[in-house]
């Protein structure tokens, strides 16, 4: 047997690059990006920074205080120590940083490839795949996404590539920064258990990833409480549980019907203007005396009920939640470069509209069939590289890390669908996906080995990888 070449010194180096040059042409071209969400996290970013975090009745009854409740710290955090830092290009710092930061996976995702027998050419190409996606739009976006993705993807790897306590604390750290940035990572914790349940010493390693995440999710509520709020974690679920009943509330299902502040409330906002009118339905309940922890404990209360009276709306509402677009994550570069121009203009380009394409190609232009094409055949390569990497790990035999990775994707789709999905919360499960395809493509596809020895990984050399 012929010894394994070795990398080239600049390999690292090299493939971090890579992966960092569309981020960096977006960057160049668009600059960061501002949403509407950007504004809380901005809002709350400079209560950090002025020390002028409200307390008490303000806490409760004040849009300042309803700022720090709605949202979890970690991410307004960084924003007020880049500000400080760099007063006048801390959004650059932040887009740089972010970049960075999934450089850096994309590497990790290339020899957690390699780790899992995966061949090198197929290795690269699940390590660079995500870096023409939709993290090109997280990168320059204000938003918790990018590094929050960074965090769990991470965390992944760790596990993979370190199957013992110290890749289980280092996923737990991982994820209990991503905490910080996002409360339903609580949640979305125990999509990692079946991999940290084939570490060694797994029950260890399973209280190494679970207890970070649940500790500082402890301290979050014991601060909240400290300040004058109550055992709340944050506030979001005023709008997200109420978000989840829109499909029946849209069908007249009288979801709040048991509920006569909830109802009237609803009446004049979201009975007409659905998501829209979210805003101005927590203002009618605050006027009635509510306050934003309240409104929240209230509207979980309502979905369980929701659940419990109807079933199979609500079932059908869950399923309804999942788009074909998500399948198309893996490869999307022409779906990148229009949603950067529609969050920058405010206008989707033509190119990615097929209505006007097909007006276009009905009046004679025949150049309309190339982005027809070109769209369409960038889709059907991200679905299968999508369905390849859900099939794979239950073909391929003995392969248990495989399907434990497999749970990431399809956890966090199942742990969210049921509330609200949308494509920047499966931002974190599209390199796995990827390996998991890559997995399938380099036994199944020419150049590929023909075979799969689950323990024969746990002894690839340094060299080798």
């Amino acid at each position: 047997m012929s010894k394994p070449s070795p990398r080239p010194p600049l390999f690292i180096p090299g493939l971090a690059l890579l992966a960092a040059l569309p981020s960096l042409a977006a960057l160049l071209l668009y600059g960061t990006i501002e949403t509407p969400d950007s504004t809380g996290y901005i809002a709350y970013a400079t209560q950090i920074r002025t020390l002028s975090l409200p307390t008490g009745q303000a806490l409760l009854h004040s849009a300042a205080g309803n700022i720090s409740l709605f949202r979890m710290g970690g991410f307004p955090a960084l924003l007020a120590a880049l500000q400080i830092a760099f007063p006048s290009g801390w959004k650059l710092a932040l887009a740089l940083a972010q970049i960075v930061a999934n450089s850096g996976v994309a590497v990790a995702c290339y020899f957690t490839a390699r780790r899992l027998g995966i061949t090198r050419h197929y290795a690269l190409a699940a390590a660079l795949l995500p870096s023409i996606g939709f993290v090109v739009i997280m990168n320059l976006c204000i938003l918790t996404d990018a590094l929050y993705s960074a965090a769990l993807a991470g965390a992944a790897c760790a596990l993979v590539l370190r199957p013992d306590w110290r890749g289980a604390l280092l996923a737990g750290l991982l994820l209990a920064a991503g905490t910080t940035f996002r409360e339903a990572t609580i949640y979305l914790v125990l999509a990692f258990l079946p991999l940290a349940l084939l570490t060694r010493r797994h029950l260890l390693c399973v209280l190494l990833v679970v207890l970070p995440v649940w500790g500082i999710a402890g301290a979050q509520i014991a601060w909240n409480m400290e300040r004058g709020a109550g055992p709340v974690l944050t506030t979001v679920k005023q709008l997200v549980m109420v978000q989840a009943l829109l499909p029946l509330i849209h069908d007249h299902v009288p979801v709040y019907a048991d509920n006569p502040s909830f109802a009237a409330a609803a009446v004049h906002t979201i009975d007409l203007g659905g998501y829209a009118r979210i805003d101005a339905f927590e203002a009618a309940l605050t006027s009635d005396g509510l306050t934003a922890p309240q409104i929240a404990t209230e509207a979980s209360r309502e979905y369980v009920m929701a659940w419990l009276h109807y079933p199979l709306r609500m079932a059908g509402a869950t399923l309804g939640d999942f788009r074909k677009a998500y399948l198309f994550m893996p490869f999307q570069p022409l779906e990148t470069i229009a949603t950067i121009q529609q969050y920058k203009t405010g206008i989707r380009p033509a190119f990615d509209l097929m209505n006007v394409q097909a007006q276009a190609l009905r009046a004679g232009r025949p150049g309309a069939l190339l982005w027809i094409i070109a769209v369409e055949g960038c889709q059907v390569i991200g679905t299968a590289i999508a369905l390849i990497g859900l099939i794979a790990p239950w073909r391929i035999k003995g392969a248990w890390t495989l399907r434990a990775l497999w749970c990431l994707p399809v956890g966090m789709a199942g742990l969210y669908m049921p509330v609200h999905l949308e494509p920047r919360y499966l931002a974190p499960v599209v390199p796995v996906i990827c390996i998991l395809a890559a997995a399938g493509a380099s036994r199944w596809m020419p150049g590929g080995t023909r075979s799969y020895n689950a323990a024969a990984t746990l002894s690839i050399t340094p060299s080798q990888l």
